[in-house]
């Protein structure tokens, strides 16, 4: 699931592309859920008010007639992006154009690396 620019009960919306999922949270009833689309249903929950991947609690799926407990499914965080990782998904080019500095203009990303991000040159 990749966290998404949407939220729904307060917290970020998170997307499966491969199964066509959404991971949001249900303010209302208190649990984080999974379905096709932002909704008070569920093919998946998680009853916790804690980030999902630290409740410590069991998720429960829905098979149809009920929601059975499913020990097996957990869920965790992505191991973070190395800097590399991070500088290789930054924009090649920006524009910069400020009101309070001379710093305006084009710049181009450079392959040197400064504090885990790209360093930047005008042309």
């Amino acid at each position: 699931y990749v966290q998404q620019d949407d939220f729904y009960g307060h917290r970020p919306v998170f997307f499966n592309a491969e199964k066509g999922k959404y991971l949001f949270y249900n303010q209302k009833h208190r649990r984080w859920q999974i379905f096709v689309r932002t909704s008070w249903k569920a093919s998946a929950r998680l009853c916790t008010k804690r980030a999902p991947h630290l409740s410590g609690e069991t998720w429960h799926v829905y098979n149809g007639k009920k929601f059975l407990t499913e020990p097996e499914m957990s869920t965790k965080l992505a191991p973070p992006s190395t800097a590399e990782e991070k500088c290789a998904k930054a924009a090649d080019a920006i524009y910069v154009k400020t009101q309070w500095s001379n710093v305006t203009g084009g710049f181009m990303k450079t392959e040197k690396i400064c504090n885990e991000r790209p360093v930047y040159y005008d042309e």
